[in-house]
């Protein structure tokens, strides 16, 4: 089972993308696999999955909603992660091309009870990674998506090298800079 994401069989062939495609399973596997590197914060959450008195949903998934952003440093260019309602996530990817290419998901939080908390993202063909995600002191939003991928667990801690985003906007709909592109029926 391959990560949604990244599986470059649901990507069409016109998808302009830097160096290789990029859109195969949940981002830092495609970063490191083409050699990007997103930039880090240092770890500073706990190392180990603890129950904590849960978070009430409605509020987590109120802050999660918008735009987010995370510099790419190997080229100063940015992911982002659209929130919206009803468990929509836009994903638009590196890209020097104008649109650049984006992608639609599912998003579920899982566990709002435990720390940190937990999201499953889920492919249009219903495959779901299950990660794990935080809010950090300074209000961005940490996201394990290196080793993120279907049928494999999910992570119990975030590596010294986990996604963190600024959140840059409220709004829930695709970026001008982005276009949803037509995936194709993946070949066998």
């Amino acid at each position: 089972m391959s990560n949604p994401v990244l599986n470059q069989n649901h990507r069409p062939r016109a998808y302009p993308v830097i160096g290789c495609s990029i859109a195969s399973g949940l981002l830092l596997a495609l970063f490191s696999t083409f050699g990007y590197s997103v930039s880090a914060q240092p770890l500073t959450a706990r190392l180990v999955s603890q129950a904590r008195p849960a978070a009430n949903p409605n509020t987590v998934n109120q802050r999660l909603m918008g735009q987010w952003q995370a510099k790419v440093s190997a080229s100063g260019q940015t992911l982002t992660f659209v929130f919206g309602p009803n468990g929509k996530l836009l994903i638009v990817l590196p890209s020097s091309s104008n649109p650049a290419p984006a992608m639609e998901l599912r998003y579920r939080v899982a566990s709002t009870g435990t720390s940190p908390m937990q999201i499953d993202m889920i492919a249009k063909d219903n495959k779901t990674a299950p990660t794990i995600f935080e809010f950090t002191p300074d209000g961005k939003l940490r996201i394990q998506l290196e080793g993120t991928n279907p049928g494999v667990s999910r992570p119990a801690t975030f590596a010294t090298n986990a996604t963190v985003f600024d959140k840059i906007s409220n709004a829930t709909t695709l970026p001008p800079n982005g276009r949803i592109n037509q995936t194709q029926t993946p070949r066998r």
